[in-house]
C-alpha cells in the first residue's frame, strides 16, 4: 500500500483544477488519496486569500491537519503563503512561521510540492517556506499542470488561463497569480476530448481572468474562435463558461454560444456595483448602462440565458444612495443567481487605504437587503422554467426533494440544467443514472430550484447517450 495523502481544496474553481492536477501528479508517484478527515501521511491544503475569511480558514485547516497526525507531513500551498510572504511589514511572515506546515508554497509550484514532500518524508532537509514571485516568471513559457479525470465528480475543468492584469482596488490576485498567461489552443482542446471521451458530460472552462484569453502572450486565438474548436468534439455533452468579466463580452463570443446545442446557456458576470461611482472607484472597466447593454444584446441571441453575477456590499465609499440604486439595478437585470458579499480589507490592496470605510453593522444590513432581492430574482427566474424542457445534467441521487409533491414511486435525481438552474428530477429507481444528461419538462419551481420529470411518450424515456 502507498502512503496517504489528504487534499482540502479552498476558493476557486482554478484553485480546484491546480489541486486536482497536484493530487494526480501524487497518485502517479504511489500515493493512495484519502478523506480530509482521515489518517494521512500527507496532507494538503490547497489555501485561499481572496477574502480575510477564506484566509483564517486557510489557517484553521492547517492547525487541523497537524491535530490529524502530528506525526504527517503538512503543506500549505497556493494563494494564502503567497499573500502572506508578500507583504509588507513583518506581519505576514510571522503569521507563516506560527503555522504548524512543514512546507509552505506559493501559486504554480506543482513540481516542487511532489519533490519537496517526498524528500521530507526520506527525512531530508527541506526549506520550509519557498515562495516565488509570480511576475518574474516568463508569460511564455507559461506551463500548466494537466488533469484527466474527476473522481467522485460529473462534470470536469479545464483551466485555459492563468494570472491577471486589472489590479481592482479591492483585489489581490494580480499581486497572487501575477500577469495573464494561456495554454495553447491545440492543449486545451485535446485535454478536453480526453475528459468527453472519459465520459465527463459537461466541461467547464476556467481561469483568472477568462476573457483575457486572446491577449494572453504566444496565444494566437480568440475565446469565442477556441469555443469553436471545442464545440467541433463529437458527443452528448455541453462546454460552460465560468465566470467572465464584462469589458471582455462582444457579439461574437454571444453567436458562437447560441450557434451550438453544446454550448450552456448560462454567463456569470460579476457586477460588483451598480453605480458608476462605485465602479470607478472599484477600478472596473464598464458602467452599469454598458453592463445592461451587453446583457441585452447576450439574451437577444439566446432568450433562455441564465445570468448569474457577484456583487460587493460595503465597498468604501458606499453610500446609501450608491446602494439603493445598485438594488433598482439587480432588479432591472432579473439575475438568475446573485452571490452577494461583504467588502473584506485586504492588506496590500488600494481599498485598504480607501477612507470612508463603511461600518460593519451597515454592511450587514446592506448584505441582507441583497440577499432578499438575490432569493426573488432566483425565484421570479426559476418560476419562468416552468413548462419549458430543459437538459439537466444527473449530479446526485437524493432521497427527498423540497417540493410538497409530486409522481409516486419515484426517486430523486439532483442537477443543473444548461442555463443554471437547479433541478430536482423525479423518476423510477435505477432508471438512469449520475453523470448523465437528460431531457426533462420542468413542473414547478420554487427559490431554491425547479422540479421536473423526464421527457417521453411515458414520461419516463431517457435522452439517448
Amino acid at each position: 500500500m502507498g502512503r496517504r495523502i489528504a487534499f482540502l481544496t479552498l476558493g476557486c474553481k482554478v484553485n480546484q483544477y491546480d489541486a486536482q492536477a497536484l493530487r494526480e501528479e501524487f497518485l502517479r508517484r504511489g500515493f493512495e488519496s484519502v478523506g480530509f478527515d482521515e489518517v494521512a501521511d500527507v496532507y494538503v491544503v490547497a489555501s485561499c486569500a481572496v477574502t480575510g475569511g477564506a484566509a483564517a480558514r486557510s489557517r484553521q485547516m492547517t492547525r487541523r491537519a497537524r491535530r490529524m497526525n502530528e506525526k504527517a507531513v503538512v503543506v500549505l500551498a497556493g494563494c494564502y503563503p503567497q499573500a502572506e510572504a508578500t507583504r509588507s511589514g513583518e506581519n505576514g511572515v510571522d503569521r507563516l512561521e506560527n503555522l504548524p506546515a512543514d512546507l509552505l508554497l506559493g501559486v504554480g509550484q506543482t513540481g516542487d510540492i511532489v519533490e519537496s514532500v517526498l524528500a521530507l518524508l526520506q527525512e531530508d532537509d527541506v526549506p520550509r517556506r519557498q515562495v516565488v514571485n509570480p511576475w518574474s516568471q516568463n508569460p511564455s513559457t507559461y506551463d500548466s499542470p494537466r488533469v484527466s479525470s474527476y473522481s467522485g465528480h460529473s462534470r470536469a475543468l479545464v483551466k485555459i488561463q492563468e494570472g491577471c492584469d486589472e489590479f481592482c482596488a479591492y483585489c489581490l490576485i494580480p499581486y497572487l497569480r501575477g500577469p495573464v498567461r494561456g495554454r495553447p489552443p491545440g492543449e486545451i482542446v485535446a485535454e478536453v476530448k480526453r475528459l468527453v471521451d472519459g465520459g465527463f458530460r459537461e466541461v467547464v472552462l476556467t481561469g483568472i481572468h477568462l476573457g483575457a484569453y486572446e491577449r494572453c502572450p504566444e496565444i494566437d486565438e480568440t475565446l469565442p474562435g477556441l469555443l469553436e474548436r471545442l464545440l467541433q468534439i463529437p458527443g452528448r455533452w455541453r462546454l460552460r463558461l465560468s465566470s467572465v468579466e464584462p469589458m471582455d463580452l462582444d457579439d461574437r463570443l454571444f453567436q458562437v454560444m447560441a450557434s451550438s446545442s453544446h454550448m450552456a446557456r448560462h454567463l456569470h458576470l460579476p457586477l460588483q456595483s451598480g453605480t458608476c461611482r462605485t465602479l470607478e472607484r472599484m477600478g472596473r472597466r464598464y458602467t452599469p448602462a454598458q453592463y445592461y447593454e451587453l446583457v441585452d444584446q447576450a439574451r437577444g441571441h439566446m432568450p433562455d440565458l441564465g445570468v448569474s453575477t457577484d456583487l460587493m456590499v460595503g465597498f468604501p465609499g458606499e453610500e446609501e444612495e450608491d446602494h439603493r440604486q445598485t438594488l433598482d439595478f439587480v432588479r432591472k437585470i432579473r439575475f438568475s443567481r446573485i452571490h452577494a458579499f461583504p467588502f473584506s480589507v485586504r492588506p496590500g490592496t488600494r481599498a485598504a487605504r480607501m477612507a470612508d470605510q463603511v461600518p460593519p453593522e451597515v454592511i450587514r444590513r446592506r448584505r441582507d437587503e441583497v440577499l432578499r432581492l438575490a432569493r426573488d430574482s432566483a425565484a421570479t427566474f426559476h418560476q419562468e422554467q416552468v413548462d419549458q424542457p430543459a437538459e439537466v445534467l444527473l449530479e446526485d441521487h437524493r432521497d427527498e426533494h423540497p417540493f410538497d409533491a409530486g409522481p409516486q414511486g419515484c426517486t430523486s435525481y439532483y442537477g443543473y440544467t444548461g442555463n443554471y438552474v437547479p433541478t430536482w428530477v423525479l423518476a423510477p429507481d435505477g432508471e438512469f443514472r449520475v453523470g448523465q444528461i437528460l431531457r426533462v419538462q420542468v413542473l414547478d419551481a420554487i427559490q431554491e430550484g425547479c422540479l421536473a420529470v423526464p421527457l417521453g411518450s411515458s414520461g419516463f424515456n431517457p435522452v439517448s447517450e
